[in-house]
């Protein structure tokens, strides 16, 4: 007993140390070490006194204080929300087993049996590979997951063995051996003195506020600021570089910041480079909501349920569905289990090659699928394979049991026990019945991923109903537990109807045109080109936001 005891303040004091160089994370030390002690600690804890937030028109660049009476809700380092019960094999902290208590199969397995079972996707008859590649820009917005970073190996010297360490653990088997992983860093809320499961920690912010393009912390915004006008130095912006549709849009988002900026330095000569830089990073972060409400999820959730009081866009008006009683942030179901589905849509030429909005807005997206094996993470893992990974350590329940919760939110019919026939009513073909009974011993085994990029999408969606019914709570939840919503009307943050009205007019392809992105855009940008329903016209057609509303409007914030 004393020797496991003492191998476990090993590990522990360990992974401590690896948190003081965690990658883009230091900041979140002190909160991680305070989780990991909380799944070892026995009596009490002490209760930290949170400080007063005070009122303020701007987003902090952490999420923190956007709501008055919870100031850590949503802000970076908040762990992950839950839509079900976690399931961990030992209810704490231990990965998901089979329902047969037997190990499930690796990752890579899955997906080099999918590839091989299920033909490719196809090419979606009606959507740009601009919405995928929006969907990845809203990950970044929403999801950061860190890991320790450290010198220390997971696998043994022989690949076929791995360290099973609770906190930096590396249990993946695969056929060809070991393959590294580190485990999640975990959080728990400040205050909490019980431990009851592992929770993991977002180190993005859990709104919908841009912190993808500008930073999640000061020091970030700062690094971006040319302290001239308000605008920001593009050369400065890392993910500007990035190969593929990601560098396109964070490059075009931060022209439009400076061509704002520029259009507000010229109606109020009086403000001041911060009162400017943040003016027109609420713009920006404003159209990036309206385009995402307005534009990216009817089509991907369907105008049925895009039209959902929830989701629609006020007309008019400003929006009252904001309370701060809503708990805000990212719910892991959604981060590790339907996010990534927006990979699988990108041709595979967009993983790693440049990418432009013109080819972005001409070019068709895939329909779902699995990501072919080309397309790598670190070297190591595909991004569907990390993501089923990371949904085992993050203990994200399988397939079958958010099912069942979709069938209660949203009346998907569904019984108590899953089997491989019944699948056949959420759209799998007999081939991908097949290839999920070869590697899964249960169905209940489906990991959430897997299954829902197994279902045929419904109509009028990009996805089949699980995955539809998940984005569609989470979209809900980023909209209702924002003060700083666009369309809210909570004084000192919101907008004027003007303004509102303007932003309202905003489209993706006026955007594009504005930053000089491309010389013709269909109006919808999400939609592919259609002589008749969807022509190319010439920017001059399609303009983007007038600032006009902001004219002398704004007091000093300095």
């Amino acid at each position: 007993m004393t020797k496991w005891r003492n191998a476990k303040l090993l590990s522990l004091s360990i992974c401590l140390v690896t948190l003081v160089s965690l990658t883009n994370g230091a900041d979140l030390k002190d909160r991680a070490r305070a989780a990991l002690l909380l799944e070892r600690s026995t009596g009490k804890c002490k209760v930290g006194i949170s400080q007063p937030c005070p009122p303020s028109k701007f987003r902090s660049a952490s999420g923190e204080c956007n709501n008055f009476n919870h100031r850590y809700w949503g802000a970076r380092g908040d762990p992950f929300l839950r839509l079900l019960e976690p399931d961990y094999a030992d209810d704490r902290i231990k990965p998901r087993t089979s329902v047969g208590s037997h190990a499930l199969p690796a990752p890579d397995t899955i997906i080099d049996q999918l590839q091989r079972s299920i033909p490719v996707g196809a090419v979606h008859p009606h959507v740009t590979a601009m919405l995928p590649a929006w969907g990845q820009l809203l990950s970044y917005d929403l999801v950061q997951i860190l890991s320790p970073h450290s010198s220390f190996r997971c696998c043994r010297n022989d690949s076929t063995t791995a360290a099973t360490d609770e906190i930096i653990q590396c249990y993946v088997r695969t056929g060809e051996g070991c393959k590294e992983y580190k485990r999640s860093i975990p959080s728990t809320e400040p205050g909490t003195c019980k431990f009851e499961y592992r929770d993991q920690m977002n180190a993005a912010s859990g709104f919908l506020d841009g912190s993808g393009l500008y930073g999640t912390t000061e020091k970030e915004i700062l690094a971006l600021r040319t302290f001239t006008n308000g605008k920001v130095d593009i050369k400065a912006c890392l993910r500007c570089n990035e190969p593929g549709a990601i560098g396109a849009l964070h490059t075009i988002l931060l022209k439009e910041h400076n061509r704002i900026a520029d259009e507000m330095s010229k109606l109020n000569k009086e403000w001041s480079d911060t009162t400017l830089f943040y003016e027109t990073r609420r713009a920006v972060i404003a159209q990036i909501q309206h385009i995402t409400y307005n534009e990216f999820l009817p089509i991907v959730l369907g105008s049925q349920i895009a039209n959902s009081p929830d989701l629609r866009i006020e007309n008019g008006k400003h929006y009252t569905g904001y309370s701060s009683s809503n708990r805000a942030g990212v719910f892991n179901e959604v981060a590790v289990g339907a996010i990534p589905a927006f990979l699988t849509m990108l041709p595979p030429d967009m993983y790693n090659e440049s990418a432009s909005a013109e080819i972005l807005i001409s070019t068709p997206s895939m329909q779902q699928t699995f990501i072919p094996d080309h397309a790598t993470f670190n070297d190591e893992w595909t991004p569907i394979a990390l993501a089923l990974q990371r949904g085992r350590d993050h203990g994200v329940p399988s397939y079958h049991k958010a099912l069942n919760l979709c069938e209660k939110r949203f009346g998907i019919p569904y019984g108590s026990k899953l089997t491989f026939d019944d699948m056949e009513y959420f759209g799998l073909s007999p081939e991908k019945r097949k290839a999920l009974e070869k590697i899964y011993q249960d169905a209940e085994d489906i990991d959430l991923l897997v299954g829902g990029l197994s279902e045929t999408a419904t109509l009028g969606t990009v996805f089949g109903p699980t995955l539809t019914c998940l984005l569609a709570i989470q979209f809900a939840n980023l909209r209702n537990s924002d003060r700083f919503w666009y369309e809210n009307d909570l004084p000192p943050s919101s907008l004027n109807l003007p303004q509102l009205q303007a932003i309202r007019r905003v489209t993706l392809s006026g955007l594009l045109c504005e930053a000089k992105g491309v010389p013709k855009a269909q109006p919808k940008a999400f939609i592919r080109e259609d002589p008749y329903l969807n022509a190319r016209l010439n920017c001059e057609q399609l303009s983007g936001l007038d600032v006009t509303p902001w004219r002398s409007e704004i007091v000093e914030e300095d």
